[in-house]
């Protein structure tokens, strides 16, 4: 299964309201994630992911510079529906290869804890073996350093 992933900005707001609306699905609806902390005011500093399946969006990511080498992976969700077919992986390796064009080293996250195995399947460690909460839920920092691009 192909997914087409497409890269935008926040001012992209079309692509950005698809992209919301997963993780409306996802993270408030489903994981009781309250709105204000989903709406972080950070949505305008980043680079977008967005994810279609025989043109239907499905998955969605954000990253944003932390420094001129590193992006921070966050907001990565897949809709209930779409799980176990490999959209999530297909969105990390489109991060992947936009990070490779950028220059960007290294990839960090905050891994929910039932996502630890997925984030460790695409080559990233764990940062610790503390967890800490965002939203209630438990999470874990991970980081993946990317292999220099032999473009």
């Amino acid at each position: 299964m192909a997914l087409s992933v497409f890269t935008f900005l926040f001012k992209d707001f079309e692509f950005f309201k698809l992209a919301y609306d997963i993780r409306n699905e996802v993270f408030i609806k489903e994981q009781k994630v309250p709105v204000e902390e989903e709406l972080d005011g950070l949505d305008p500093a980043c680079i977008h992911f967005l994810g279609l399946y025989e043109n239907t969006p499905v998955a969605t990511a954000r990253v944003r510079y932390i420094d001129k080498d590193t992006w921070k992976v966050e907001r990565v969700a897949v809709i209930k529906e779409q799980r176990s077919k490999g959209f999530g992986k297909e969105i990390m390796e489109n991060i992947e290869n936009e990070a490779g064009k950028k220059k960007v080293s290294k990839l960090i996250l905050n891994s929910q804890k039932n996502a630890i195995d997925f984030y460790k399947s695409l080559g990233f460690e764990s940062l610790s073996d503390e967890f800490f909460y965002e939203a209630g839920i438990p999470h874990v920092q991970m980081e993946k350093i990317l292999k220099e691009s032999q473009n």
